[in-house]
């Protein structure tokens, strides 16, 4: 089973100013140790982003940041 995690960047602009992806997290559980899995590249003008998680489903928990270029 895979899971597709869907995220609205609304002002991409604004976020491309300090940052230049979005890091995507994983956990088994809620309260657990979350494992970077992804970073999905920030690109002006586009509002709508998705990863497919191949290894993941919907028992899972997941989060996501934005980072800069400095990690």
């Amino acid at each position: 089973m895979s899971v597709t995690l869907r995220f609205i960047v609304e002002d991409v602009t604004t976020q491309l100013l300090t940052y230049k992806d979005i890091r995507i997290y994983r956990s088994a559980t809620l309260g657990g140790t979350y494992s970077n899995i992804a970073d999905v590249a920030l690109v002006a003008g586009t509002f709508y982003y998705s990863h497919l998680d191949s290894a993941g489903n919907l028992n899972k928990w997941y989060k996501y940041s934005f980072r800069n270029s400095t990690g």
